[in-house]
């Protein structure tokens, strides 16, 4: 008795939603601007109601298009959202390179302004070892502007002259600044700890004791 009065009432809806499809098909979907009533006997012939705004030619197209949509989600919504997902990792990423190609006071003699031999080896590595797309070599900017400009012309002219490619090797001046210490400071400290380190203790017992261990 349920399911009779459950298929009666969707019956019922049916009903409804066909007459209000086959009764007034402009007035329910596409804004009422045109009639059936409007276009007599010419209605399945006649183009009044593709010349509307919101016609019923337009009205497929825009279902078959949602239909499309919808098969397709999430895409094309996502691409933005993995795009700006990915930008903080590619930002990262140059930062990185920019510090590891950056050349810092120490990397210059302090008296002559010349590249000291550990700048030289930096810039060696980066215009040989480093990718081809990141050999670029960052020189950290000074608090006096011809400092600046002196250790950058020092740093491209080395470059220059070691430039795999034979173009003029590209040396730009940053903001960022250089964690890393002199090579000779590091030096001492690795000699200043091997020097001071205690012998190491031999855990053999005596050659007359041994005999005793094995019993």
């Amino acid at each position: 008795m349920q399911s009779k009065s459950i298929g009666l009432a969707g019956i019922g809806v049916a009903t409804v939603l066909i007459g209000t499809l086959t009764a007034s098909p402009s007035n329910a979907f596409w804004g009422g601007g045109y009639s059936a009533s409007a276009c007599g006997d010419n209605c399945q012939t006649c183009d009044n109601c593709s010349r509307h705004p919101h016609g019923k030619h337009q009205f497929l197209e825009y279902m078959q298009t949602g239909c499309y949509a919808n098969a397709m989600w999430p895409y094309p919504y996502v691409c933005p959202d993995r795009v700006w997902a990915h930008a903080p990792f590619d930002t990262m990423v140059i930062n990185g390179w920019r510090r590891q190609n950056l050349l810092g006071p120490h990397h210059f003699d302090p008296q002559t302004g010349r590249l000291t031999r550990a700048g030289e080896l930096k810039i060696e590595w980066i215009l040989t070892q480093a990718p081809p797309q990141r050999r670029q070599v960052f020189v950290s900017r000074a608090m006096d502007e011809s400092t600046t400009e002196s250790r950058v012309a020092m740093a491209q002219d080395f470059a220059n002259s070691l430039n795999p490619d034979g173009g003029k090797a590209l040396v730009e001046v940053t903001n960022a600044r250089n964690p890393s210490r002199p090579a000779s400071v590091v030096d001492r400290e690795r000699t200043i700890y091997v020097e001071n380190r205690f012998p190491p203790i031999d855990f053999y017992l005596e050659a007359g004791t041994t005999s005793s261990v094995g019993q």
